[in-house]
């Protein structure tokens, strides 16, 4: 339902430090009304059509910055319904200018489904 809402378009860039680019980032929203803990969450992205492995993804929330492989055992922060997250992606040298395929997917453990909830989105954005 609020697939449509899960990346924020216009945070997809290059992420540069001491004028090197060391990787890139977008911002996604949680795809539930009520939020989640964020060890009940598990995330995914592709680019290009190519998954992008989990151990080079850093969710930033809340002023802190966790290794997507470490959410898991995260038990004191939630990612709120309203919220903004920014995935970092560690990939020296960033993407190529123009346009490239970002899809995410986000599994979703609420406590009254018996199976995940899952959320999925892929769009073709710009990259300047």
């Amino acid at each position: 339902m609020f697939d449509r809402y899960l990346l924020e378009d216009d945070t997809f860039a290059n992420v540069e430090v001491d004028g090197e680019v060391v990787g890139w980032k977008i911002g996604a929203r949680i795809g539930y009304y009520r939020g989640l803990g964020l060890s009940m969450i598990e995330l995914s992205l592709t680019v290009d059509g190519s998954p992008v492995p989990a151990e080079s993804i850093r969710l930033q929330l809340h002023g802190a910055d966790y290794r997507l492989t470490e959410i898991e055992d995260v038990l004191d922060d939630r990612w709120g319904f309203s919220e903004t997250v920014t995935l970092f992606v560690e990939q020296p040298g960033g993407l190529t200018p123009g346009e490239h395929e970002i899809g995410f997917e986000q599994s979703l453990r609420i406590s009254y489904l018996a199976v995940p909830s899952v959320n999925r989105v892929s769009r073709r954005l710009a990259l300047a």
